[in-house]
């Protein structure tokens, strides 16, 4: 067990029954079968997803990816960092970061970014406490192809 009490490890596909509905929980709801395709799809080699495990049950999970550009060297990306509800507090969110850290390191990268949604303001003071620093505010556009 790491210091939070939960066994950080790789997520596996019988992990995704206790994914889907933490997705559920903070607005991305998604079936089952269209999350272990999604799930399927991702490329090892730039890509890891954790959980924390305790007792059996998923208390949150990450997902980081490596985004390589022309823009900048080489960075990891906290595409997604999700804790049940009643496992807040308890440390998940810092273990599950510290491991998508040393993911990073492993891989010869430098810089971890994460981007968190104005309008979940609880986020904010989670990262900053962990040492990450706001560098830019930006809109998000999408567009239907």
């Amino acid at each position: 067990m790491g210091t939070s009490g939960w066994d950080i490890r790789e997520m596996k596909v019988r992990d995704l029954p206790w994914v889907a509905p933490l997705l559920a929980e903070l607005g991305y709801p998604v079936g089952l079968a269209e999350l272990e395709q999604r799930f399927c799809k991702l490329d090892a080699a730039s890509a890891i997803s954790f959980v924390a495990e305790r007792d059996g049950n998923i208390g949150g999970w990450i997902h980081l990816t490596r985004r390589d550009t022309l823009l900048g060297t080489s960075r990891a990306e906290i595409v997604g960092l999700m804790v049940k509800a009643d496992a807040r507090g308890q440390g998940v969110g810092k273990a599950l970061v510290a491991a998508g850290l040393k993911w990073s390191r492993a891989k010869g990268i430098a810089r971890v970014r994460v981007t968190s949604n104005l309008k979940r303001t609880d986020s904010h003071p989670f990262y900053k406490n962990l040492g990450f620093t706001l560098t830019k505010e930006s809109a998000v556009y999408d567009l239907p192809v």
